[in-house]
């Protein structure tokens, strides 16, 4: 699931790969919360090599993005595949999380503070 992770101008960036599905979830939730404990608690997920998620998994982007918030971070996503972006659509979730094109965009988003 995580393939990589980085720091970006105090943004934590985190490469997620493959089909996020039903069963993941729970980890996925776990090591997301584990890996955006930093102080800024800004965070990018680029989903560039997801090719599928899942309404669990969904459900737990929203709960780690949920705590972030109430703790005055947010999270960022960038690099949906076609099919990726649909899902978010018909989901509107692209109305729930800022999407960008590319990683680079979603970190230098944070440039004005967090959301």
């Amino acid at each position: 699931m995580i393939r990589e992770i980085s720091q970006d101008r105090q943004v934590t960036v985190i490469v997620l790969e493959g089909s996020l599905e039903v069963g993941k979830q729970e980890k996925l939730k776990e090591d997301l919360l584990k890996q955006i404990s930093s102080p800024s608690r800004r965070a990018v997920l680029d989903l560039t090599a997801v090719d599928f998620i899942d309404s669990a998994c969904l459900g737990a982007l929203i709960a780690v993005t949920r705590r972030l918030r109430e703790q005055g971070g947010d999270i960022k996503i960038s690099g949906l595949s076609a099919e990726v972006k649909s899902i978010f659509q018909i989901t509107r979730l692209d109305r729930v999380f800022e999407v960008f094109g590319k990683k680079e965009e979603a970190v230098s988003s944070y440039a004005g503070g967090v959301k």
